[in-house]
């Protein structure tokens, strides 16, 4: 019995999280036309079952890994960061623990683009 407890109090943390992300999403949605957002794992696919996400204009994403670059999500195309000089889409960084590493990664290579996160306050 207590596990099964712990387990329905994760799924409302959970739960409780996602609204929360999306409540951000939906912010965003109302103040940008397009939007490139950063990684393709898991918390992304997870965020566009979950959140308003799936209704945004989604230009493209970047994703580090060699594998993915090049490829298509959602009809659209998965970048490597340097791809992003040529643009100017806000980007929408989906990590809630590497947010600090991939702004630095963004700055350093000279890309000014305006970086959201969905984790905390930038």
């Amino acid at each position: 019995r207590p596990l099964r407890e712990k387990i329905e109090a994760y799924i409302d943390r959970c739960k409780k999280i996602l609204k929360q992300i999306d409540k951000k999403i939906s912010v965003l949605i109302s103040q940008s036309q397009s939007v490139v957002v950063w990684g393709t794992g898991q918390l992304m696919m997870t965020l566009l079952a979950g959140t308003s996400l799936s209704h945004f204009n989604i230009a493209a994403s970047v994703d580090s890994n060699p594998v993915k670059q090049y490829k298509t999500l959602l009809g659209r195309p998965i970048l490597p960061l340097g791809e992003l000089k040529t643009h100017t889409w806000p980007i929408l960084v989906t990590s809630a623990s590497h947010f600090n590493s991939i702004t630095i990664q963004i700055q350093d290579i000279g890309i000014t683009n305006q970086i959201f996160s969905l984790f905390g306050e930038i």
